[in-house]
């Protein structure tokens, strides 16, 4: 996603900074993304857009997230 793209977005205040996590098609990958996201909004009291809903997350509901992929994840 690009500044044109989020335009419309509201993220709560205007930022300076962004980083973006890509990651590959599987749902560990995804958990991943998810994680390192969480907690580093959290480190820097940021917030987390969801590319895919577009929703956009306070770090705590970004880390509720992640623990729900992780809870969905197959074992082995």
């Amino acid at each position: 996603m690009d500044e044109e793209s989020c335009a419309d977005i509201d993220f709560g205040r205007r930022w300076t900074q962004t980083l973006a996590f890509r990651f590959g098609g599987d749902f560990h990958a995804l958990w991943g993304a998810y994680a390192a996201a969480a907690a580093y909004a959290k480190a820097t009291e940021g917030v987390v857009l969801d590319g895919e809903s577009g929703e956009v997350l306070a770090p705590d509901n970004a880390a509720r997230a992640a623990r729900d992929i992780e809870r969905s994840l197959p074992n082995g």
